[in-house]
């Protein structure tokens, strides 16, 4: 199992020291994909090679890249530490074993925030101050915008919330109470038929159904197809008789 060791990590760092495509920003290959994952296999063959250990592309790049992390971090300690009014004694060394082999060739690479003098501080702490201040009463003032929208959401569900939605969580609720799934089905079966009937109470062809005079006809309306079979069903079920669906 290839595993990234101290020594193996040294020469892996010398080896990505040589392929400018990798690290290089000004360089040309840097920029094309192709070059650097040829870097990446050189890299990947010289390690095979000289440290026996079989490293995948991606495992390559990926340690890579956490090297320049680690690195990056170290030398941002080393220039915090440098500033005006530091001493000597209290300026950052890293004593992290790859930094000084890096450093030789990233130091460039890694471009720093620009730095702020006390003043900029000073003013950037005013600023921010004031910016705490605004967001203190900011709340308030969103705060009473979602209020009064939420008011006027509720308003308009309100207008929804007419007699007939009012009457329809009523009959769900009593639907719930009734535990025979059998009876439940039938009475909605039911409930559908009577309010197809009178929305369609005008045609004479249409009469008030029960569970006696269920009559499936051909052409005759869905809700009229359901009741008829499932009145049917439920009958053979009742007298004992055995019940084949095909």
């Amino acid at each position: 199992m290839a595993v990234f060791t101290n020594e193996v990590v040294e020469k892996l760092v010398n080896l990505w020291e040589e392929e400018e495509s990798l690290w290089n920003v000004s360089s040309e290959a840097y920029h094309k994909k192709e070059s650097r994952n040829i870097s990446l296999s050189r890299i990947k063959e010289n390690l095979k090679k000289d440290m026996e250990m079989d490293f995948t592309v991606t495992q390559i790049n990926c340690k890579l890249q956490s090297l320049r992390c680690y690195y990056a971090k170290e030398l941002k300690k080393m220039r915090s530490s440098k500033k005006s009014g530091s001493g000597i004694s209290d300026i950052y060394t890293s004593k992290w074993p790859f930094f000084a082999t890096l450093d030789s060739f990233l130091r460039e690479q890694i471009t720093p925030r620009q730095s702020m003098s006390t003043l900029d501080i000073s003013n950037t702490s005013q600023n921010n101050d004031e910016d705490d201040e605004k967001k203190r009463n900011l709340p308030e003032e969103v705060m009473e915008r979602a209020v009064s929208a939420l008011s006027s959401i509720q308003e308009r569900k309100t207008d929804v919330e007419d007699e007939d939605s009012v009457f329809a969580k009523l009959i769900a609720n009593e639907l719930r109470k009734i535990k025979d799934l059998r009876k439940k089905s039938l009475l909605k079966i039911k409930i559908q038929q009577l309010i197809f009937d009178t929305q369609f109470s005008n045609r004479g062809d249409i009469e008030m159904v029960s569970n006696k005079n269920i009559i499936f006809k051909p052409n005759d309306s869905t809700v009229n197809q359901l009741l008829s079979i499932t009145s049917d069903f439920y009958k053979a079920v009742d007298e004992g008789k055995e019940v084949r669906v095909l």
